[in-house]
C-alpha cells in the first residue's frame, strides 16, 4: 500500500489566498479556511479559546494553550497578510481570531 505525502509550505498556501477587497469575502474567506486547514493551523478558528494556564494547570492543559495561542497568532498574521491596506485601516486589529473574524463577517 502506497502512502502519499503532502508537504506545505507556508509562503505558497499564503500566496493563495485571493486579497480581500471587500466585495469578495466569500471567495476570501473559503482561501483563508482551506489555507489554514492545510497548514494545521485552523485551530484557533474553529475552537474556543482554551482557559489560560494558571499554577495548577496540568502539562496537558499548558500544552493545549500553547497550541492554540501559537495558531491564533499564525492565522492573525496569515489573515491580516491577505486583506487590502484600504480594509486594514478601516478595521480594528483584533486580538483573537475568532473576534477579528466576527468583525469581517458583519461586514459582509
Amino acid at each position: 500500500m502506497e502512502i502519499a505525502h503532502c508537504t506545505v509550505n507556508i509562503n505558497n498556501q499564503s500566496s493563495t489566498i485571493e486579497t480581500l477587497i471587500g466585495n469578495n469575502f466569500k471567495r476570501w474567506k473559503g482561501d483563508v479556511e482551506i489555507s489554514l486547514g492545510l497548514l494545521g493551523i485552523d485551530k484557533a478558528l474553529k475552537d474556543e479559546e482554551p482557559l489560560k494556564p494558571t499554577v495548577k494547570s496540568t502539562v496537558e492543559q499548558n500544552a493545549k494553550y500553547e497550541k492554540w495561542e501559537k495558531a491564533n497568532s499564525l492565522s492573525l498574521k496569515i489573515i491580516r497578510r491577505s486583506i487590502s491596506e484600504s480594509l486594514k485601516d478601516a478595521m480594528r486589529l483584533c486580538v483573537r481570531l475568532k473576534l477579528q473574524k466576527s468583525f469581517l463577517m458583519k461586514q459582509s
